[in-house]
């Protein structure tokens, strides 16, 4: 093989390298998000209370049982707050999620997007992204159920310091493992 061949070789792996470490990080990440899920989710998904979906990049949580938040609340009642928790302590780095909350149709009245603005409250207390925008659910939600998308975005920049090549100064960005 000639040298010029060696080099254009190296030059390729190096190319692809990046891209092939990002894309078993984040779904590595998933996988671990799924699992956390799982764990912290699985007595009330037993039980009925809740549904769970993995995404291709993320999760899909639902909270079956309709609300018992009194019209015009922002705090959520005791279940759900328990749920929440749950999804929260399952979450990974809350700078690599973003979570949208969207309340079902066919809430009662006077609760109608009540329930999801206290969980939206809820997870910004703790310092969790949440987003406007989610993706179709993938598991039906019941009249008055609570649909939580979670979806892991991992950072698409590689820096010297991902190569192993030098540490930058500043403050560290979150990784995808």
């Amino acid at each position: 093989m000639s040298p010029r061949m060696i080099q254009k070789a190296a030059a390729l792996v190096l190319l692809l390298l990046p891209a092939a470490c990002g894309s078993s990080g984040s779904q590595h990440t998933v996988q671990t998000l799924n699992s956390r899920l799982h764990t912290t989710l699985g007595p009330d998904a037993a039980a009925g209370r809740v549904s769970m979906v993995p995404q291709p990049d993320g999760a899909q949580v639902v909270f079956r049982d309709p609300p018992r938040t009194p019209a015009g609340s922002d705090v959520l009642d005791d279940r759900d707050q328990y749920l929440m928790a749950s999804v929260t302590e399952a979450l990974l780095d809350p700078t690599l999620m973003r979570v949208a909350v969207v309340q079902a149709p066919g809430t009662p009245v006077g609760l109608d997007g009540d329930r999801a603005r206290a969980a939206t409250n809820y997870l910004r207390t703790y310092r969790v992204v949440t987003s406007p925008e989610v993706a179709a659910a993938a598991i039906p939600v019941p009249p008055g159920g609570l649909l939580v998308d979670i979806r892991v975005q991992c950072p698409t920049t590689t820096t010297l310091s991902d190569l192993g090549l030098g540490v930058p100064y500043g403050p560290s960005q979150p990784v995808c493992d």
